[in-house]
C-alpha cells in the first residue's frame, strides 16, 4: 500500500524507483520526503492493520530526520516533518544529532558515538574468554576458541558499522593473552601464529586483517556492476561525489567514478563524509583496489568514463 500511495519518498540518481520502504520480519522503515504528509502514512499503516490484523509498535516508532542540520534541527524542535503536518510527533521520538537509532543491528544517524555498543561486546568477549581459560583448551583449541564464540561476536558490528582500530587492536590483544594463558610474551611471533598449519602456524584470527577484509567485501558491492549494486551503494556514490576537494576542480557532471577516475574524496578534517565511507575508500586505496584488465573489448572501452581517468 505504501508503494502504491502518493509519498515521495526519496529519489536517488542511479536507482528507478523511489526509496519509500523496506520491509522485514520485525522492522520496518519507511522514507519520507520534506513535503510528504506524515498524516497520510499513518492512514495507509491503519487500514493495513485493520485488514490484516497486524499492530505496529508505535511505543517503538522513531523518527531520524535527513538533510542539512537546519532542517534537521527544525524537525527535532517542532515536531514537525512539514508545515503542512498538523499533528507533531513526540519529540523523544525524533532522533537528533549524536543520538543514534538502531535498525536491525547497525546503528544510523548524524555524528554519532558507538563505543558503548563495542564496549558491550568486548566485554561480553572477556566473559567468554574467562570462562574458556577455567577449561584450559590446548594449544590447538584456543584458536578455534576464539575464531568461533569471541571474534565471531564482533562480526556484525564490523561489517555494518566499521571496526575502530584501537577497538580490534585490543580484540587482538585480547585473544593473544588467552592464547599465552596470561603471559605478556607468547613463544611465537604473531606473524607466525597467524599463519596456517600447513607452514608450521596455529591458523589464528587477525582481527585487524579480518576488520579490513570485512571492509573489502563491502567495497566489493560498491564497485559491483549497476545491475548488482545494493541500493546502499547508489547513496554512497551521491556522498562522495559531494565531498571532493575544491582543487583540482572536477565538474559534478564528470564525476562518475571513484574506482574508474582519479579525482578523490575530501580527506580533511572538514570533509562531511560518513566514517565508515572514509573508512572504506581508505582501505581500497592502502590494497590497490582498481580496474586492471588485461584487455578490454571495443565495447566496454566506450562504456568507460573519458574524463579524469
Amino acid at each position: 500500500m505504501i508503494r502504491q500511495s502518493g509519498l515521495k519518498g526519496f529519489k536517488i540518481d542511479g536507482i528507478e524507483e523511489r526509496v519509500i520502504v523496506s520491509l522485514f520480519a520485525d522492522d520496518t522503515l519507511v522514507y519520507l520526503h520534506e513535503n510528504d504528509k506524515l498524516e497520510e502514512l499513518t492512514k495507509i499503516l491503519d487500514t493495513f492493520c485493520e485488514a490484516s490484523t497486524a499492530k505496529f509498535n508505535l511505543n517503538k516508532t522513531e523518527y531520524l530526520p535527513i538533510g542539512s542540520p537546519l532542517h534537521r534541527d527544525r524537525v527535532k524542535t517542532t515536531g514537525l516533518l512539514n508545515k503542512d503536518q498538523e499533528i507533531p510527533v513526540p519529540k523523544d521520538t525524533i532522533k537528533g544529532d549524536a543520538s543514534p537509532m538502531r535498525t536491525l543491528g547497525c546503528w544510523v544517524g548524524y555524528n554519532i558515538d558507538i563505543t558503548e555498543k563495542w564496549k558491550k561486546i568486548e566485554n561480553n568477549q572477556e566473559a567468554t574468554i574467562a570462562i574458556w581459560d577455567q577449561i584450559n583448551p590446548s594449544l590447538y583449541a584456543r584458536p578455534m576458541v576464539i575464531k568461533g564464540v569471541v571474534e565471531s561476536q564482533g562480526h556484525f558490528l564490523t561489517r555494518v558499522n566499521t571496526c575502530p582500530p584501537h577497538i580490534a587492536k585490543r580484540m587482538n590483544y585480547r585473544a593473544r593473552t588467552f592464547l599465552w594463558r596470561g603471559k605478556k610474551r607468547g613463544h611465537m611471533p604473531f606473524e607466525e601464529i597467524i599463519a596456517p598449519r600447513s607452514i608450521g602456524g596455529l591458523d589464528f584470527p587477525d582481527m585487524e586483517a579480518r576488520a579490513e577484509a570485512m571492509i573489502l567485501q563491502k567495497f566489493q558491492n560498491f564497485a559491483a556492476p549497476a545491475s548488482k549494486r545494493p541500493r546502499w551503494a547508489w547513496v554512497y556514490d551521491q556522498l562522495i561525489n559531494k565531498s571532493i576537494p575544491e582543487k583540482p576542480k572536477v565538474d559534478p557532471e564528470s564525476r562518475i567514478s571513484w574506482l574508474l577516475q582519479n579525482w578523490h574524496e575530501s580527506t580533511t578534517k572538514a570533509a562531511k563524509l560518513p566514517y565508515y565511507i572514509l573508512k572504506m575508500l581508505r582501505v581500497a586505496r592502502k590494497w590497490n583496489v582498481g580496474l586492471r584488465p588485461l584487455k578490454l573489448t571495443t565495447e566496454v572501452k566506450e562504456e568507460m568514463p573519458i574524463w579524469h581517468h
